[in-house]
């Protein structure tokens, strides 16, 4: 048969007119000359953007190597695609998506693949590699290892469901197209169709297919889960589809459909929830599953490479086998699905995250990960000692966010058993043993302790990365007690000299075993604690050591303020700040106290003497002089850490983030708050922390806020963590733009120049990072030159002399509402959201809230004619808001920590 062009490339279009260029670029620009090999079918699905107007401009350039194909009615990509066939004049065929491209060699090596082994296969697929939002490849790469046919027959678990990263033989797609009745699967319904003619499928490795992932999430594959139709019917127009098609054909579903049924179905099944509200339509979606896996082997779940995630897999397998069910035996506690178990409760850890003494309590919490129901376990403590002999005490129940159970299609299927314990202590006992045991109620009624009702099991325990203790480090010291953990127990007994050699030589010995590129300074570091630790046990005795911290960059914050009015007090407290020496701050606070120099060898001694730890960060990456993402080397110093942590905060917080700010990940013995409404947000169900905790003293750096307006506009935004570490999905976001935009605003720039003002911008910290080797998000940035980029001045200098605040929702605005100064809410877009927030902009914030640019150059300028006066309903909400604004919240909070 004589083909007029090596290739077809078809392309269905609808509003993807930013990307277009690129995909078409892609094509034109292979190494394999355009004008005489390829035919490209461009085929606008009625696009609303200027997706048309760039498939004429390439027609214009390419008459006889584009067609140019424009629907008057929008029927969705198969329906395109299929157009597109009709007017195919290539030997082989692909369907490149209009905001993807293929590497510059790809048509060259397919074309040569495909030659060689034209009669063996009639597809030939490439590897696909993520682009914009995410990097990386595509799990289905495996099958990637060397170029090859591949016979699926011998070798099924080989999926291919991508038509744009497929080549087909031109011939063999005169049989069929694409499918119009499904929305998200129709590429590998014909794909596998096409499949069933000689069971074969050609890869090559030495091309590429860039797939981009949208910054948006908008493309069709993002946005299908979110669909209803995603569940019913995707299950009957794909998966029984084919099933139907292979029994037509064969009398029997080839095990390499099977294996691709594996692989799609456990998207479904990852889903939380089944988003489906009639009753009627959840019968029918698990009848219509039932019947999938009816003609699914085992093999092809159990045994399936490309179901990474093992508890999808587990939930999968019980899907297929049903029948859930407990087995005891051998001293074993299984559950079951019919024969296969899928979770041996005996096999599991107790995870420790915190243990402490805390007034002669000893404070364990900690957490098991299990398929088995929450309602059968209870996690016991049992305490021997000389005095009382035994007793037991049962742990408490807790919730934190970040520990959520994992959901499969609204079912429960992994269980997250957080646990507290809270053991008394006799103050003059001579030992105290305490073992961990976990017990399983048969009959789900935790209170029931029957004998005939319970299992009880003994389980290994290990720490987590928050726990200070470790297997490496595995004693601490605390109100005159040693605690050691040793044969899966905690001993503990009054403290002597002699015990702590003898533990801490023990570690050392572990140490030097371990030979970890850090261990030598490990070992010398503990080994001058070692020496040192009786003089400065007998220091201690009537004094504090206090390290306070900011960002270890910056020292002009919330503990900042405090350390300066805490060195004004004579008492039994020994103060440092730790800080980086590279600047006028290390030297201003040198001025007030003794300043550490982060992460010198001083301050890391000091860190292991510490009794209070007194920061607005209370990240263990920014307070910790140890630690390292590596986590062996933060097992190194466990047990010698044992100061309290209080939180002084850098902002008010606006919204629940118990998800980073938990106890069992953080353990604060202090939250300071500004208002009843915050500390009231610390209350909620996820955080964990005693009502104590949370308290309302007022910020330190508030009692220094000074009011000294010049005419000064401060722009001041925060950061979208949904941005970091990624260049493109950074430079194509809204936010990206809508910055960009404020910051070259003509408008603003005239009007601030009529009035004689100075535009200030203030970036977030995040932007200062490095984005690429040399590249920081501020770099990125278009700023007009008449706009200064605030660098040196401390954020208290900014407040103090700007007279109007624009920003748009960061927390920074209480400092700048705190004195009461003009300030704007500007949000272009809804793209920022504190979860569960009790702070609504529009009811309770001091300013206006305002979307559209020249509602905010209208706001401007009626603050620079009325003096840059905020309005009285605003100065009342101020008033409301903040408990105390006497300038004694330094007292407050200092009187608080040396008191706790």
């Amino acid at each position: 048969m004589n083909y007029q062009y090596k290739f077809s490339v078809i392309m269905a279009i609808y509003n993807t007119g930013e990307y277009l260029y690129q995909s078409i670029d892609s094509i034109i620009n292979q190494t394999m000359n355009f004008e005489d090999n390829v035919q490209l079918i461009l085929v606008d699905d009625e696009s609303t953007d200027n997706s048309r107007d760039i498939i004429r401009e390439y027609e214009e350039k390419f008459p006889e190597n584009i067609k140019g194909i424009f629907l008057k009615e929008n029927k969705g990509q198969s329906n395109a695609r299929n157009r597109g066939l009709k007017y195919v004049k290539g030997k082989y065929v692909n369907f490149l998506d209009s905001d993807d491209y293929l590497s510059d060699n790809t048509l060259e090596e397919v074309y040569s693949f495909f030659e060689e082994h034209y009669h063996e296969t009639d597809i030939v697929a490439i590897p696909i590699y993520f682009f914009e939002r995410m990097n990386g490849e595509h799990i289905l790469n495996k099958k990637f290892r060397r170029n090859r046919v591949i016979d699926l027959i011998e070798e099924p678990n080989n999926p291919q469901l991508s038509s744009s990263s497929a080549f087909f033989k031109g011939e063999s797609l005169k049989r069929y197209e694409f499918p119009t009745n499904v929305s998200f699967s129709e590429d590998s319904i014909l794909i596998n169709k096409l499949l069933f003619e000689k069971k074969t499928l050609g890869v090559i490795n030495t091309a590429r297919y860039y797939y981009r992932k949208r910054a948006d999430s908008s493309s069709t594959i993002d946005t299908s889960t979110l669909k209803e139709d995603y569940f019913i019917d995707r299950l009957k127009n794909y998966f029984i589809y084919l099933i139907d098609y292979s029994m037509a054909k064969e009398n029997e579903v080839p095990s390499f459909i099977q294996y691709m049924f594996a692989y799609e179905i456990q998207w479904t099944l990852r889903q939380p929830e089944l988003s489906l509200d009639n009753q009627d339509d959840k019968k029918e979606f698990w009848k219509l599953l039932d019947y999938i896996l009816d003609h699914m082997d085992f093999e092809c779940i159990s045994h399936n490479q490309y179901i990474t995630y093992d508890l999808c897999k587990l939930y999968f397998i019980y899907l297929k086998k049903k029948n859930l069910h407990y087995d005891f035996e051998d001293k074993q506690l299984k559950i079951k699905s019919d024969d296969y178990v899928l979770d041996n409760l005996n096999k599991h850890k107790l995870w420790i995250d915190i243990i402490k003494i805390d007034n002669d309590i000893l404070k364990i919490s900690g957490f098991l990960n299990s398929l088995f129901d929450i309602d059968h376990v209870s996690i016991v403590a049992t305490r021997k000692d000389n005095n009382k002999g035994k007793e037991d005490f049962i742990g408490k129940y807790v919730k934190y966010t970040s520990r959520k159970d994992v959901v499969f299609l609204s079912r429960k299927w992994q269980f997250k058993h957080n646990f507290d314990l809270e053991i008394p202590l006799e103050k003059d006992s001579d030992f105290t043993d305490v073992l961990l045991k976990l017990i399983f109620h048969k009959d789900g009624n935790k209170s029931n302790f029957n004998e005939n009702n319970v299992i009880p099991i003994d389980l290994a325990i290990d720490f987590s990365k928050t726990s200070n203790l470790s297997n490496i480090s595995n004693y601490f010291i605390k109100d005159s007690k040693i605690v050691l953990f040793q044969s899966n127990m905690f001993k503990i007994y009054p403290y002597k000299y002699k015990s702590l050699i003898r533990r801490e030589l023990e570690v050392l010995k572990k140490l030097i075993k371990q030979k970890h590129y850090r261990y030598k300074e490990a070992f010398g570091l503990r080994s001058i604690y070692l020496l040192t630790y009786p003089f400065v046990r007998r220091l201690k005795k009537d004094k504090s050591i206090c390290i306070f911290m900011d960002r270890p960059e910056s020292g002009d914050d919330n503990a900042a303020h405090l350390f300066k009015y805490a060195n004004t007090i004579d008492d039994q407290m020994i103060k440092y700040y730790a800080l980086k020496d590279d600047g006028k701050c290390f030297d201003e606070l040198s001025q007030s106290g003794k300043v550490l120099k982060y992460k010198s060898f001083k301050h890391k001694l000091m860190y292991l003497y510490a009794d209070k730890i007194i920061s607005s960060h209370p990240y263990q990456t920014v307070i910790n002089p140890f630690f390292e993402y590596d986590k062996i080397t933060n097992m190194f110093y466990n047990g010698l850490i044992t100061s309290k942590i209080y939180f002084l905060q850098h902002g008010v917080t606006l919204g629940n983030i118990s998800g980073w700010l938990s106890k069992f990940d953080k353990d604060l013995s202090l939250i300071t708050t500004v208002s009843q409404e915050e500390h009231d947000s610390y209350l909620v169900e996820g955080y964990n922390y005693d009502e104590d905790i949370i308290q309302i003293l007022g910020f330190p750096r508030y009692d220094n806020l000074k009011n000294n307006p010049k005419k000064q506009i401060l722009i001041i935004p925060t950061w979208r963590k949904y941005l970091k570490g990624n260049k493109n999905f950074f430079l194509n976001s809204e936010y990206y733009a809508n910055l960009e935009k404020l910051l070259n605003n003509t408008e603003l720039i005239e009007l601030s120049k009529k009035y004689g003002y100075k535009i200030v911008f203030k970036a977030h910290p995040e932007l200062y990072r490095y984005i690429t080797d040399d590249e920081r998000y501020l770099d990125l940035l278009n700023i007009n030159e008449d706009i200064y980029v605030s660098e040196d001045e401390s954020y208290q200098q900014l407040f103090e002399e700007s007279s109007i605040m624009i920003t748009d929702y960061s927390s920074v605005f209480f400092d700048f509402a705190y004195l009461k100064k003009a300030l704007i809410y500007y949000q272009p877009e809804d793209d920022y959201h504190y979860e569960d927030s009790y702070f609504d902009f529009e009811s309770m914030g001091f300013g206006d809230v305002i979307h559209e640019e020249n509602c905010l150059i209208e706001k401007v300028e009626y603050y620079i004619n009325n003096n840059c006066k905020s309005e009285e309903k605003y100065r009342k909400r101020v008033n409301r808001f903040f408990k105390y604004t006497d300038k004694n919240n330094c007292k407050r909070v200092y009187d608080w920590i040396k008191n706790d």
